[in-house]
């Protein structure tokens, strides 16, 4: 049976390995990007705002799935608050992690 101090270990390295290891990114294709621009009226999936300078997004954060749901159009702004929350959350479960190891080892 596994214990919880394994169970820690197994999601710390889990999550470093995701953090560290590079992603082999996909680039949607023309025919998607002009599909989801036409889905949204042009607008950026988040803010609504109209779209002239665009960044299209992996809504769940893995690059190499390019189905067309899982393909947002963004702003800028839209964007980098997007990515900038998603590698936060992975820095702050991580932490939390490493503080339930430390103390089921005190324990």
């Amino acid at each position: 049976m596994t214990s919880y101090l394994d169970l820690a270990e197994i999601f710390l390295r889990i999550i470093e390995k995701d953090m560290s290891k590079p992603i082999k990114r996909r680039r949607f294709t023309k025919s998607a990007q002009i599909k989801i621009l036409k889905l949204q009226k042009n607008r950026c999936n988040i803010c609504e705002n109209k779209l002239d300078i665009y960044d299209l997004d992996h809504i769940d954060g893995d690059s190499s799935n390019n189905s067309l749901s899982n393909c947002q159009a963004l702003c800028l702004d839209c964007h980098a608050q997007k990515s900038r929350n998603l590698k936060q959350k992975r820095i702050k479960l991580s932490r939390i992690l490493r503080s339930w190891k430390n103390f089921l080892k005190n324990s």
